[in-house]
């Protein structure tokens, strides 16, 4: 869905597609329908001055990078600081799993999160 915004310099925005369905289900069902972006609701509600700060570091970080000609790598927060990490190390760390035992499954499990066990 596209949509016009006068006197932006990006005049056409894209998106709202979860807004339509939830209009479109509102006046097929009659009930209240609320449409809800993902995203810093994954990560546990609206962000905070932290979030947004240390996304403009990983952006500023990652912009350095490309300008002094250093690609193949991701930033990463390491303590306090960002740094680069060549994706051949990332890739050689292999995957990393939670442990079955981990009370993170067991706080999914208790919020009826299906973890396809």
């Amino acid at each position: 869905i596209a949509r016009l915004v006068k006197d932006s310099v990006e005049p056409v925005r894209l998106g709202g597609v979860g807004q339509k369905l939830a209009e479109q289900l509102e006046a097929a069902t009659g009930f209240e329908c609320r449409c809800t972006t993902l995203g810093y609701v994954q990560r546990g509600g609206n962000p905070t001055s932290y979030d947004r700060l240390l996304s403009l570091r990983y952006g500023a970080a990652a912009a350095r990078a490309c300008i002094s000609g250093q690609f193949n790598v991701m930033m990463s927060l390491q303590g306090d600081k960002i740094v680069h990490v060549p994706l051949d190390e990332v890739v050689a760390q292999g995957t990393r799993h939670v442990p079955l035992d981990s009370d993170l499954f067991e706080v999914a499990r208790g919020l009826g999160i299906g973890l396809g066990d």
